[in-house]
């Protein structure tokens, strides 16, 4: 057992982190998810100098040297910190109640760490939940993704299995495809594991060099029967490396099973979600040293670096949560339990009853994915989801202004958010962040929206901006229990 434990929790806003020492200690911290720390100026000492709200004590142990931004602005360097007093290497106009912000230039679970700890730990064990595959997904800005099929299926993703989204629609529009490209390979097994016509080495060759040389470098293969025999995927995944693909994802060792829609899927959402996952990870691993770097999985266990796949995150953070929920209802003597996370990008509801039961698909915004995960649906409407007006109709999420810039009230130059909302209607106390609050600013974004819906009244646009967020939640909870 290592001496020192780190659970830390990543949303698209906010990362909240527990330190568990060796005699029992316990210490809890939260930063933002940019891995920045936020405070407040207070006055003015001197050109190049301010008086600030304190920041955490071990913050003193590495901030000069770091990045500044004031307002959102780039403002130099740390050059000094003395108790409450900072020192900047910029010459920009800094006003008391400006926002100040220092970039650690670590990932935000490091950043806590460094907080909580003070020092990089010889022996502790890091356990990580987080949403950034499932915010990726959301916001579609996973990496651009050739698809690699059997010949003759390159529409299968288009096809899919014909259900409608809408039934009685008469206008059907179809979500884009995760894929960039799609590439048809001549070569077939049988379902007995047998070759019955050899790979196309040539036509595959001569497709991913051009791929590669239009910038796209990351891969996912799925061919049919390859949950039998992975024998023409393997040769697959050696030509696009020699080709110059960076990552290749193949079904056969993402999800060896049978169903080639599903398997497809699965595939091409890892492999889109896999250069995310694998750099946020290295950085965080980089920290550590060779110490464990364990991240849960969509099913609620912890899974080993050395044996991690980006799709088996797409619920990490929400697992913990609702397993953190089923204990808090077990000491309560409760037996049904419907939990609601709302996180700064994405809403996650639950459902418990009696135990917990994994199910083997889960459906993240327009992805169905196959991969065991705890009965948890998850909706676009968190705290940093951008409310706006566009097409003559209000607008919230599913983009998120994330913790840089973050909503517009963290005063960093952000848009007008969920957040922003519930702060100018009162549902929220100012003085209860960990960070500075700026009503004023979130008023300004607001009158901005308004003026672009030709709304006199702003407090009309937010309680419809509010009421399209608490219906997509409440269709969450009705979801999962009804």
């Amino acid at each position: 057992m290592s001496a020192w434990k780190i659970s830390a929790d990543t949303g698209g806003t906010f990362t909240d982190c527990l330190l568990e020492g060796p005699d029992g200690f316990i210490k809890r911290g939260k930063v933002l998810s940019s891995g920045c720390i936020r405070t407040r100026v207070k006055g003015l000492t001197g050109s190049g100098t301010v008086e600030i709200d304190p920041f955490p004590p071990n913050a003193s142990n590495w901030i000069v040297g770091k990045q500044v931004r004031i307002s959102g602005k780039p403002a130099g360097h740390v050059t000094g910190l003395n108790g409450d007093v900072l020192e900047f290497s910029g010459s920009q106009t800094v006003r008391a109640g400006d926002v100040l912000e220092v970039d650690s230039g670590w990932e935000a679970p490091v950043l806590a760490m460094r907080l909580l700890f003070g020092q990089q730990g010889e022996d502790l064990s890091f356990r990580l939940g987080t949403t950034k595959a499932t915010n990726a997904l959301l916001e579609k800005k996973g990496a651009p993704v050739a698809l690699f099929l059997t010949s003759g299926f390159e529409d299968l993703l288009l096809i899919r299995d014909q259900k409608r989204p809408e039934l009685f629609s008469r206008s059907i529009i179809k979500p884009k495809p995760l894929y960039q490209n799609v590439v048809g390979i001549s070569g077939r097994i049988d379902t007995e594991g047998n070759e019955i016509k050899p790979l196309d080495m040539a036509g595959l060759g001569q497709a991913a060099e051009s791929l590669v040389q239009n910038g796209c470098v990351t891969a996912a293969v799925c061919l049919l029967n390859s949950w039998q025999n992975p024998a023409h995927e393997l040769e697959v995944e050696a030509a696009l490396k020699r080709a110059g693909f960076e990552v290749v994802c193949l079904s056969s060792s993402i999800r060896p099973l049978i169903k080639y829609l599903d398997r497809a899927e699965t595939t091409l959402v890892n492999a889109t979600l896999s250069p995310v996952m694998d750099a946020y990870l290295d950085r965080v691993q980089s920290e550590i040293g060779d110490n464990p770097l364990w991240v849960m999985s969509s099913a609620g266990g912890l899974v080993s670096r050395q044996r991690f796949h980006a799709v088996d995150s797409l619920v990490s953070g929400p697992a913990g949560g609702v397993l953190g929920a089923v204990e808090a209802g077990r000491r309560a003597g409760l037996s049904r339990i419907i939990g609601l996370d709302m996180g700064g990008t994405s809403t996650d509801v639950s459902r418990w009853k009696a135990n917990i039961e994994l199910r083997q698909h889960i459906q993240v915004g327009d992805a169905r994915i196959l991969t065991p995960a705890l009965p948890i649906e998850t909706v676009a409407a968190g705290g940093g989801s951008i409310c706006s007006y566009k097409e003559q109709t209000l607008s919230v999420g599913p983009e998120s202004a994330g913790a840089d810039p973050g909503p517009a009230c963290y005063g960093a130059g952000g848009p007008l958010t969920l957040t922003d909302v519930h702060l100018l209607l009162g549902r929220m106390d100012p003085e209860g962040f960990s960070i500075p609050i700026r009503g004023d600013l979130a008023k300004e974004a607001m009158i901005a929206v308004a003026e672009t819906a030709s709304e006199e009244d702003w407090r009309t646009l937010a309680e419809g901006f509010l009421t399209i967020a608490t219906e997509r939640m409440a269709r969450a909870i009705r979801q999962i229990s009804l």
